[in-house]
């Protein structure tokens, strides 16, 4: 049984990757407080974490103190330097979760959210591959040196993550913007960390709001 995990980031005048269901048929979705988790069955489950925003020289996550959660909403706030940024995520029926920032700076124009595969599924063989291209297996050995981290630098709207469990990942957003796959095994850690920075299109031409929208579908073997 093949599992599809299609994320849509489909940005409107466009969320990141713990809490309660939207409804019955979303139960593999749960928000929390460090961000989105999605159960993909036999191939884990995945924290797509609360966006950090990328801008000024720095990647910024929000204010713990201000996240607060009720599993169907979570609101947060950030500090310096983009204090009074706002930040309001929902889970919407049909598998979708809804990012909303507000009072943002002219000059910040991405978020970057995050998600880890965890070496003992790479050590069975994990392939990626990006708007329909050749798939790249993920070295099952870390590399030894800090230029071996960087694994691929794309610029895609499609990504898809092959399992050795038989289950696909696909993440796929309107328009290309930059995925990384960082090994951060070199470091000693026990993951594979992959990075993706959807722009921060805003909802009106002058404004300060922009809304995204991420879309999960998840179907069993």
């Amino acid at each position: 049984m093949k599992l599809s995990f299609v994320l849509r980031l489909g940005f409107s005048v466009w969320f990141a990757l713990l809490g309660i269901t939207a409804n019955a048929a979303d139960d593999f979705l749960q928000l929390l407080d460090n961000g989105v988790v999605c159960d993909a069955g036999a191939a884990g489950k995945y924290t797509l974490g609360i966006p950090a925003l990328d801008g000024r020289g720095t990647h910024l996550p929000p204010l713990a103190s201000s996240i607060k959660n009720d599993g169907r909403t979570l609101t947060a706030a950030f500090g310096e330097p983009f204090a009074g940024v706002s930040l309001e995520m929902k889970i919407l029926a049909g598998g979708k979760v809804q990012y909303r920032y507000a009072n943002l700076p002219k000059d910040l124009r991405i978020v970057m959210c995050q998600f880890n595969i965890d070496n003992s599924l790479i050590s069975q063989g994990v392939a990626v591959s990006f708007d329909g291209g050749k798939a790249l297996a993920i070295p099952v050995e870390p590399g030894k040196t800090n230029k071996d981290a960087s694994l691929a630098n794309v610029n895609a709207s499609k990504m898809e993550l092959g399992f050795p469990s038989g289950e696909t990942l696909t993440m796929i957003t309107p328009k290309p913007c930059w995925h990384g796959i960082q090994d951060s095994r070199v470091w000693g850690k026990k993951f594979v960390g992959i990075c993706l920075t959807p722009f921060l299109t805003r909802d009106q031409p002058e404004g300060d709001v922009s809304t995204f929208v991420l879309e999960f579908t998840v179907s069993g073997k």
